[in-house]
């Protein structure tokens, strides 16, 4: 005689299998893609920078809010500011992008989306 319980366990035992390999296939992928964006960084700064000790006379306010800010993320002042210095440095905008930000803050009034064709429009894209 066949046991239904026992068919309803495997299935479970399978779904928990099927969860833990997507789990596990996420890990990697994860691990995978920070391996490669290190890469990219070092590429991008060279992976042994030469740290040069400088100094800057900056407004005491200013200061404060980088130390309020480095200390939300768990940072070092030195290292903040220098993180923020290389997202402004190494990260410029396309012309498509320049053209795009030029345009939200032109005051022009922005093209209506027509919700009711929402397939044409994507369609179009």
């Amino acid at each position: 005689m066949f046991n239904i319980s026992l068919l309803v366990g495997a299935k479970k035992a399978l779904a928990e299998m099927q969860v833990l390999f997507f789990v596990y296939i996420g890990f990697v992928f994860v691990i995978i893609l920070l391996y490669f964006c290190d890469i990219k960084y070092n590429e991008m700064i060279g992976s042994s920078a030469v740290k040069v000790q400088t100094a800057f006379r900056l407004n005491k306010d200013l200061i404060s809010r980088l130390k309020v800010k480095a200390k939300k993320e768990n940072r070092s002042l030195n290292n903040y500011v220098e993180t923020v210095l290389m997202d402004i440095v190494y990260n410029d905008p396309n012309d498509e992008t320049i053209a795009a930000i030029e345009e939200a803050r032109s005051g022009k009034p922005m093209e209506k989306l027509d919700v009711d064709n929402l397939e044409g429009i994507v369609a179009e894209l």
